[in-house]
């Protein structure tokens, strides 16, 4: 007989490309976790890939130059008072920070750009704010979770709090005539700074993710369906 041998969820083995097929058993999820050599899988009890657990291996690739995707006008989140907004990123240059989010003028937005995250909305008051972070260094993937909550923002990623700040304005823009994009950021001259990597599993809230939910959903590194 066989045996596997244990980890945890947050002393999970660093492996390589070489390393196809090792498994564990985490004791504190009790599941069997196996490695595909760039990612971890869960597996099921009848030894079958659970369906929403494991990387389906497709992402969206920007190039930097031109590529992004415009997701229209997100109507339900126009004057709200909380949102939560959730990404994989990897990206071809270390440093380099993902650009997501919306754009009307200087005075109505909500976006990541540049490793800096930036709420205006015009008419309220503070009217606006920005907040710098520092992007982690390398090429690898990391998890974003991002929450606001009538003023107060606070940023996770791969499951370390990067900030968290007040005295942002206290709703969202209310003009929705501008398009969420991802991968994409058009400054007032019309100029654009377009990512440059991999962006997946982009989720967005109604309501603002406690510090609780965002370590739950980056799963210490382990996508998994948010639907459920």
């Amino acid at each position: 007989m066989s045996t596997l041998t244990s980890t945890t969820s947050t002393t999970r083995p660093t492996l390589g490309a070489s390393d196809v097929g090792k498994s564990y058993f985490e004791t504190d999820s009790n599941r069997i976790i196996v490695w595909d050599g760039t990612a971890w899988h869960l597996w099921n009890h009848d030894l079958i890939v659970t369906p929403g657990l494991t990387s389906n291996n497709f992402s969206l690739s920007v190039d930097g130059v031109d590529d992004y995707v415009n997701c229209g006008n997100v109507g339900d989140l126009a004057g709200a008072t909380a949102y939560s907004l959730a990404f994989w990123w990897k990206p071809s240059v270390s440093g380099d920070s993902p650009s997501i989010g919306v754009r009307q003028n200087i005075s109505n937005q909500y976006h990541i750009y540049k490793s800096n995250f930036i709420i205006a909305t015009g008419g309220v008051s503070p009217s606006s704010k920005t907040k710098s972070f520092t992007e982690p260094t390398g090429t690898d993937w990391r998890y974003y979770v991002l929450s606001y909550d009538a003023g107060s923002v606070f940023l996770h990623i791969n499951g370390t709090q990067i900030f968290s700040e007040t005295g942002f304005p206290p709703s969202l823009m209310t003009s929705t005539s501008s398009a969420f994009q991802i991968g994409r950021y058009t400054n007032l001259s019309s100029s654009t700074y377009n990512s440059e990597g991999l962006i997946d599993d982009v989720a967005l809230w109604d309501v603002a993710l406690s510090t609780t939910a965002a370590t739950t959903i980056y799963n210490s590194g382990s996508p998994f369906d948010l639907t459920s």
